[in-house]
């Protein structure tokens, strides 16, 4: 399928054949005027061979009656004629002569030539005479008189043979001209036709699907701004949300380092008291391992006591056999049985002091014995204690562990925060950038309108005063809204 020519294309093609076809007229009319130019200056010098003519028998004349001076005028003139004929048949570019290229006017010139060699001769005669009266400078000079006029009437047929055909070179450029722009005329119209078709009917299709476009792109500026606007007061409101925000999140943090602090105090105290509640709990084993030696030593002292009590037991028995054995013995008797009475008084005395430290040590032990019980329940609830401190311990390093890491996570959270702040003023700036684009891009399609205004105005013809100033305001707006 052949490739359709662009706008430009056929633009330029018309104007080119227009331009080749003035250049073909300028060119031929540039040609012919030349050419015209060069006969006029040929039939300059053809008629000026006629007055050569005349001047050399005149001059020879004024030569034959004495005046030397004229010899040299007739030398001149001889040369000149005899150069000039030789550049009318030949051509002399010095002269400005091309040669004769027409078989009528060379054949009209041979005849000028053929006088012209018979009136040289005589002239030469006269001329080498130089003014004497002899025969053969008469004679010269009659054939010069009578040659004159020959030659005159030739070198006017060779002036009318060369008018004529400058006259006829007139008539081709009057005729190359009319035909030039008869042509230059039909081009014309058939271009005019060509171009209202190939080139006004699209121009005028896409003006109209241009302002279609306009139409669309200034309505959806006007949405994007109205989107942009309430976009940027959005984010501007949630850009302030986000500052309170960071600002709580800021004071939480600041409160759980406080936290982390106290807890970390806390489990210093715990870990002071719970050293304390071991050391006393050592000692309150020490104590209950005291009292069971106590306890230990109060059975031992029971012990004894009960054999001082058997002892004081078996002594009264002893008293008694011993009395009994003095009453038998009567008088004899008398001071063993005093004795044997102190002897069992001693013995009722000591059985009495055994019974009551007996009872004494009973209970002491007794108390010992609650005691050490107390302790042992002391000392394992010291023990539960120094757990349970140690379990407090292990959660306030939980606590501590948790409130560093939610310390962490809060900071992570302020971090996000800031970040989200920056992005939500980014989007503000992105938004009311994009607002005044739009406002922007509003004005340019207003400018854009006002350009297919004038560019209609261009295609259609009228209007032109009116696209201009469509052109001012769409750049007025533009300066208004900051377009760049």
């Amino acid at each position: 399928m052949a490739r359709r020519m662009s706008v430009r294309s056929k633009l330029l093609a018309a104007v080119g054949l227009l331009l080749a076809t003035m250049a073909v007229l300028v060119a031929s009319t540039i040609v012919l005027l030349g050419l015209q130019e060069t006969d006029g200056q040929v039939v300059n010098i053809a008629g000026r061979q006629r007055m050569l003519s005349q001047r050399m028998t005149k001059e020879a004349l004024i030569l034959a009656s004495g005046d030397r001076a004229a010899a040299k005028n007739l030398a001149a003139t001889l040369e000149l004629f005899d150069a000039s004929l030789r550049g009318l048949i030949e051509g002399d570019a010095a002269m400005g002569l091309p040669p004769t290229d027409d078989s009528r006017i060379a054949a009209q010139m041979q005849k000028v030539a053929a006088l012209w060699g018979p009136f040289r001769q005589s002239a030469e005669i006269v001329l080498r005479a130089g003014g004497s009266a002899d025969p053969e400078a008469r004679q010269a000079l009659r054939a010069m008189v009578t040659g004159n006029g020959a030659l005159l009437q030739e070198m006017n047929a060779a002036v009318e043979l060369y008018a004529g055909q400058a006259k006829g070179k007139v008539v081709l450029l009057k005729e190359v001209l009319f035909g030039g722009l008869a042509v230059g005329g039909l081009l014309f119209g058939l271009t005019w036709l060509w171009v209202n078709r190939g080139v006004v009917q699209p121009i005028r299709r896409i003006i109209a699907a241009m302002m279609d476009g306009i139409e669309q792109v200034a309505a959806a500026s006007g949405a994007i701004a109205a989107a942009g606007q309430h976009l940027s007061e959005s984010a501007l409101a949630q850009a302030a949300s986000l500052q309170q925000t960071a600002a709580s999140l800021e004071q939480i943090s600041s409160m759980n380092s406080r936290n982390d602090q106290h807890v970390q105090q806390t489990d210093l105290f715990i870990k002071e008291v719970a050293a304390t509640v071991g050391e006393a709990g050592a000692a309150m084993d020490r104590l209950r391992q005291a009292m069971e030696r106590m306890n230990s030593a109060s059975d031992e002292m029971a012990r004894i006591i009960k054999t001082i009590d058997e002892i004081a037991f078996q002594t009264n028995i002893l008293a008694l056999n011993a009395a009994v054995e003095a009453a038998r013995a009567g008088e004899a008797g008398a001071g063993f049985a005093v004795v044997a009475d102190e002897v069992r008084g001693l013995a009722m005395r000591s059985a009495e002091a055994a019974q009551n430290t007996q009872q004494l040590i009973e209970a002491n032990v007794s108390h010992v014995r609650d005691g050490s019980s107390l302790v042992g329940a002391t000392a394992g609830a010291f023990t539960k204690v120094v757990d349970r401190a140690g379990q407090a311990t292990g959660l306030v390093n939980q606590i501590a562990v948790a409130s560093s890491e939610q310390t962490q996570g809060i900071g992570h959270i302020n971090q996000a925060a800031a970040e989200l702040d920056r992005v939500t003023q980014q989007i503000a700036a992105n938004a009311e950038e994009s607002a005044a684009a739009s406002q922007q891009l509003a004005a340019q399609a207003e400018a854009m309108r006002g350009m297919v205004r004038h560019l209609v105005g261009l295609v259609e013809g009228g209007g032109e005063d009116a696209a201009p100033a469509d052109g001012r305001e769409g750049r007025q707006t533009q300066e208004a809204s900051g377009a760049p």
